[in-house]
């Protein structure tokens, strides 16, 4: 039978959480709301009648977004006014049926900038100021062909770029480019459907609303602001995220070598490598990478039909190291350790999530183990986009195959030099040595004895760290208002032995801040190393790991100023035992995980209760007032723990 738990605080609005039983009844004081500039109360607009079609992808004032504007690529909102979707959006920009490889045509000149490097990562970018986007009441979704093709895409994104300058799989930012943030901008009505990676994702957004929008079928995260000042989600049902992925990552990491091994073919004809003594040469390996590619596609019930078996994904559950229903990140990736108080500014501001369901957020993470640079730097062999080099493609037993990818990926390790500056090699860390190993039988067996691993990344070498409902890192003020979290579910393995026994295996990765295997566990909440959160009837049930740990509300690293409640239940784990050596602990269920926090009041009760309640919330019925919370400081209470069984 599961337990509820409950989290009391001091609240600075005066919440009362009453438990009778097996209900909770909630009764709260009315709290001061103010609405943004730009935000609208109405539940459901569709303006359409109103306003002119948009005539250019770039439009300069209010206007319909039409499904032509899409299909030859990103809109991109830069000016001032009120955007308003005509229909549903399929996302598909210069499709194969005529022509097009779903990146933008060296023709499209409104496409040269260094964001478009790695093709259309998004459908609508959103980079001005006094900007509302409507999407009366409509879906933007890829189509099956983009979504198969452009594995990195956000259906919006609130930023000139998905990536802050020096950081990403390729070069996005530069000082001649920089990045354009988004100001006063609010989402509204609608839903957005199935996506690669994001629904909404941002970089330093300011003033941002996300009101009445539904987010599913995403493979990341639903809503991701790195970064953002004063951003408010109210209304907002977040989840399912995906559950019908097609193919594995490495399909994405050969459609991004792909443009260095054309180069490097066009520059240098009769470039090779060698496997087992046998030349390759670049031809042979550009044939092979496009056939994977070329034969590969989803049905009409979107199952990927291709000859190339190892892209399939068995499961369909997403296989990065980590799934979110929301991020509030600090400025820059979240694909590094959670946000300890000694290693990020504190520049995630003023945040506020109200009225809002996420739910159904599952994933299968995997854990790949990297080949180190060598027994003195535990960095990863990474291709020139910084995926993984997987070893374990290239290998059979004791001898070394031919693999599309893995030939890839050493033909262009060997030739990067020889391409333009076009192409950024500054990623690229796959040594002379690896390829020199697998050129010749005895250098091989001998790597299979002697290599030195890494561990506790995805294939792109993220950190790992498993499927979370809501992750706050280093923000100042936060506040959430009713918002329910249910059904989080993590199916990974347990981490690899191959880099050290126990928790404190010496070659984790890098950028953890927390030892050993973190991509197998669950978490309901998550706050690190913030300042100032108000909790008003946060309720997160059904937590479960299989082979990890299972966290209802997690406060650590740092953080202060906590207060309101919380109503935690139903968390569950598979394995409760692990072999001998596995780097993670053992899995167990954890209502409440506080640590390294001070200026909180805690009082925590169980009572019965068997699953989940119906917390759908209709969006009708969500009043749109936006609320606007000021920062909690300097509260000094003393902290009490109460436990009772009823």
């Amino acid at each position: 039978m599961g337990m509820a738990y409950t989290l009391t605080f001091p609240s600075l609005v005066g919440v009362l959480l009453m438990c009778v039983g097996c209900a909770c009844h909630v009764a709260a004081t009315s709290s001061a709301t103010t609405t943004m500039p730009g935000a609208s109360t109405s539940t459901s607009t569709n303006s359409t009648a109103t306003l002119p079609p948009c005539g250019s992808p770039a439009p300069t004032e209010s206007c319909l977004l039409t499904q032509e504007l899409f299909d030859s690529g990103t809109v991109i909102l830069a000016h001032s006014g009120v955007y308003v979707l005509a229909s549903d959006i399929v996302f598909n920009p210069n499709p194969r049926s005529a022509g097009g490889d779903g990146i933008p045509l060296p023709s499209q000149s409104l496409y040269k900038s260094r964001a478009f490097v790695l093709g259309f990562f998004a459908a609508i970018m959103v980079k001005g100021a006094d900007i509302t986007l409507d999407l009366g009441g409509f879906e933007i979704r890829q189509s099956r062909e983009h979504y198969l093709r452009q594995r990195f895409y956000a259906h919006i994104e609130v930023s000139s770029s998905p990536f802050v300058p020096g950081q990403g799989p390729a070069t996005f930012a530069t000082e001649d480019e920089p990045v354009v943030k988004a100001e006063r901008v609010v989402i509204r009505n609608g839903r957005l459907g199935l996506t690669s990676h994001h629904g909404i994702h941002g970089n330093s957004a300011v003033d941002v609303v996300v009101q009445n929008v539904v987010v599913h079928d995403f493979e990341v995260a639903g809503i991701h602001i790195n970064g953002g000042k004063n951003v408010q989600v109210v209304g907002c049902e977040v989840g399912p995220s995906a559950r019908n992925v097609p193919v594995l990552s490495y399909l994405s990491h050969m459609l991004f070598i792909r443009p260095y091994v054309r180069a490097i073919v066009a520059a240098h004809p009769t470039g090779k490598i060698k496997l087992n003594r046998t030349a390759i040469f670049g031809e042979k390996i550009l044939a092979d990478l496009e056939s994977v590619i070329e034969t590969t596609h989803l049905d009409a019930n979107g199952h990927p039909k291709t000859l190339s078996p190892f892209i399939v994904n068995p499961t369909g559950m997403p296989d990065g190291g980590s799934v979110y229903g929301m991020v509030f990140n600090t400025r820059g990736v979240a694909v590094n350790g959670i946000s300890n108080k000694n290693n990020q500014p504190t520049i995630n501001i003023e945040i506020v999530v109200m009225n809002t369901i996420v739910h159904d957020i599952a994933a299968e993470p995997h854990e790949f183990e990297g080949l180190a640079i060598n027994k003195h730097d535990f960095r990863p062999q990474t291709d020139p986009i910084g995926a993984l080099f997987d070893h374990r493609l290239a290998i059979s037993g004791e001898q070394v195959v031919s693999h599309p990818l893995t030939n890839a990926q050493l033909f262009v390790a060997k030739h990067c030099n020889r391409i333009s500056s076009e192409f950024d090699c500054s990623r690229l860390s796959i040594t002379k040595d690896t390829i020199d190993w697998f050129a010749y039988p005895a250098r091989a067996k001998r790597f299979l004895r002697t290599a030195p691993f890494v561990c506790g990344g995805d294939s792109m070498f993220h950190n790992a760290k498993g499927v979370f409902g809501i992750r706050v890192d280093a923000a100042y003020s936060t506040h959430m208002q009713n918002v329910s979290i249910t059904n989080l579910n993590n199916t990974g393995a347990v981490g690899s032995t191959i880099c050290g026994a126990g928790i404190d295996g010496s070659n984790q990765h890098g950028s953890a801040t927390e030892p050993g295997y973190l991509g197998s566990r669950t978490i309901g909440v998550n706050i690190a190393a913030s300042i100032a959160t108000e909790l008003e009837t946060v309720r997160i049930c059904g937590v479960h790991s299989e082979n990890g740990n299972a966290m209802g509300l997690r406060v650590h690293f740092g953080s202060a100023e906590v207060v309101g409640n919380a109503l935690v239940s139903t968390l569950s784990v598979g394995n409760k035992e692990l072999p001998a050596g596995t780097p993670q602990q053992p899995p167990s269920t954890h209502p409440f995980v506080l640590d390294d926090v001070s200026n909180m009041a805690l009082a925590t009760m169980a009572l019965d209760a068997q699953e989940c309640p119906d917390l759908n919330v209709s969006q009708d019925s969500v009043g749109m007032q936006v609320l606007h919370t000021h920062s909690v400081m300097g509260v000094a209470v003393m902290v009490v723990v109460m436990v009772a069984a009823l």
